[in-house]
């Protein structure tokens, strides 16, 4: 590849790349709040996600499998009910929880989406 065939497939790269950027921008400033909200509860929803794949697949479907079967939801849907997951993170792994809660926010950190409620909720003892 010559030297300006690099050159202009990095600007053919570049202007893309603009382009993609400029069109999110645009639409994050012409969304309502309902679906800023709803992008921050994803956001972190796939935060405690993320902590709890941390835990292994197999800890993964454990927990998955006692929210949807003592509560009938997902684990994203424990943001609103935060006690959810504390029961069944008491229940598997006893004082271990805490760990298992300090990588959620941990996670919640790192992408700037913390709430001091949802940790409230979860660091509480019976």
């Amino acid at each position: 590849m010559t030297r300006i065939s690099k050159i202009a497939k990095y600007n053919v790269c570049s202007i893309n790349y603009r382009h993609v950027l400029i069109n999110y921008a645009e639409t994050l400033l012409h969304m309502s709040y309902d679906e800023k909200r709803r992008i921050k509860k994803l956001m972190k929803g796939m935060c405690i996600y993320m902590a709890l794949i941390d835990l292994g697949i197999q800890d993964f479907e454990k927990i998955r499998k006692k929210i949807y079967d003592y509560y009938g939801c997902t684990i994203s849907a424990c943001y609103n009910n935060p006690e959810y997951l504390k029961s069944v993170l008491d229940e598997l792994y006893g004082n271990k929880s805490g760990e298992i809660i300090t990588s959620i926010k941990n996670y919640l950190d790192q992408e700037n989406e913390s709430d001091d409620d949802f940790i409230r909720v979860l660091n509480q003892s019976h």
